[in-house]
């Protein structure tokens, strides 16, 4: 959805798309990703949701590298 620099920190703002609650899925194994390059060299990088919340990634304790 967009990028931003701010300070040697680069904030992106994404959209994920989940099933709501209680609503009828198949179950299968997924990967789903997405890669973006941004040119440059930052000190961190954020994601955030449409809001400007913190976007919580699963996996190793929900760090983002």
């Amino acid at each position: 959805m967009g990028a931003s620099v701010q300070g040697g920190a680069l904030t992106l703002t994404v959209e994920i798309r989940a099933p709501g609650a209680g609503a009828i899925t198949t179950q299968a194994l997924t990967s789903p990703w997405t890669l973006v390059r941004v040119p440059g060299v930052f000190q961190s990088v954020q994601l955030v949701d449409g809001s400007g919340r913190p976007v919580q990634l699963g996996g190793a304790g929900g760090q983002t590298r």
